[in-house]
């Protein structure tokens, strides 16, 4: 993601969080260089600062892994959806189980693709509803747990996609904790722009690093903090407020 784009993201974050807070105050959203990423020009005079933060449950220096795995297994079942374009089989749809070790090189994600194609347009034709594929016993590419085939009326073409169903995790308080610890040293540097100063938490649901739910343990606890609210942005859909003491 360039700078402009993430600029971008971070501006459509505090906007959204104008729309859902009731309290957000009356002003004008201004982008800004480091240190913060937004400011609120307050119609009573001020600002405030706000950091915008994107939550990865698995959040490392290096990126997350998760993020890297779920793009990934896009790319493998966006091409053996192409490979199985060209047998001229029926529409189907095709979910595709990896494992979660599962890894390859992109150069490799053809020929990791084209055995799967090959599988699906075996058995689809035969599928009245659905129909398993499994891995051990047809021997697909290492990695590949499982296919679940539907052949729908209203199918027009085919749809290969990734299942994630047990990647599911909740927030805990101490990954809460890791997102302050990196942003605390800042705090000086933020505040020499604005007396207030927040901090805006985006949890993207769409996002592997984002599959996660603010569990009653998150918001039951009290966290330290120089910021003057901390908040969670979640899905683009709703507000959470966690509780501060300086």
């Amino acid at each position: 993601m360039t700078r402009p784009e993430q600029k971008a993201r971070e501006l459509a974050a505090v906007n959204r969080l104008r729309e859902l807070d009731p309290t957000f105050p009356a002003g004008q959203i201004e982008e800004t260089e480091e240190p913060l990423d937004a400011l609120v020009r307050l119609a009573t005079g001020g600002c405030i600062g706000i950091e915008v933060r994107e939550f990865a449950r698995d959040d490392e220096p290096t990126g997350s892994q998760l993020n890297a795995y779920q793009a990934l297994t896009h790319k493998v079942a966006a091409a053996a959806q192409d490979a199985y374009v060209k047998t001229n089989g029926p529409p189907i749809r095709a979910t595709l189980f990896f494992d979660r070790d599962f890894r390859c090189k992109s150069r490799d994600i053809a020929k990791i693709a084209a055995p799967i194609a090959a599988e699906v347009a075996k058995v689809a034709p035969e599928v009245n509803w659905s129909a398993d594929i499994h891995g051990w016993e047809v021997g697909l590419p290492t990695g590949i747990d499982k296919i679940l085939l539907h052949r729908l009326a209203s199918l027009k073409e085919p749809n290969f996609a990734p299942m994630y169903a047990d990647f599911y995790s909740d927030i805990l308080p101490s990954q809460i904790d890791y997102l302050l610890e990196q942003k605390e040293s800042k705090l000086a540097a933020y505040h020499q722009k604005c007396d207030q100063i927040w901090l805006l938490v985006v949890i993207d649901g769409f996002k592997l690093s984002g599959w996660s739910e603010p569990s009653p343990d998150l918001t039951n606890q009290t966290y330290q903090t120089g910021f003057n609210r901390l908040l969670l942005l979640y899905d683009n859909s709703r507000v959470i407020e966690l509780k501060t003491v300086a």
